[in-house]
């Protein structure tokens, strides 16, 4: 918090930075397309029309972080989700004999880590 000239640091004031994932491409661009009617519909590539409403595209997540034997270690509530940014798949010729992938940037309100309580 600006106080004469200084940054002050109070607990409270907290911003979040984006989560930036990355996905693995399946061979029908299922994930990739939901993820590119997601952000269509909060601002249309063509239309250039928006939501105004954030409660028309943000949604809450929940993310399991697993052990090496798949069991659920831990999960994270993610609230007030939305993508922001959905990157370029590489397809030049010299990327051959590698995993097709790409990022997606996640905007969010907070997250809470499920049963820890404040």
């Amino acid at each position: 918090m600006p106080f004469r000239g200084r940054i002050v640091k109070l607990a409270g004031d907290r911003t979040f930075d984006p989560w930036s994932i990355t996905i693995i491409n399946d061979t029908g661009m299922t994930v990739r397309n939901a993820f590119e009617k997601w952000s269509n519909g909060i601002n249309g590539n063509k239309s250039n029309t928006s939501l105004s409403n954030p409660a028309d595209y943000q949604v809450d997540m929940s993310v399991d972080q697993l052990d090496g034997q798949g069991n659920i270690v831990k999960t994270y509530d993610i609230r007030g989700a939305w993508p922001s940014v959905i990157s370029a798949i590489d397809v030049s010729n010299d990327s051959t004999n590698t995993i097709e992938e790409y990022t997606v940037e996640i905007q969010y309100d907070y997250w809470e880590a499920a049963g820890i309580t404040s």
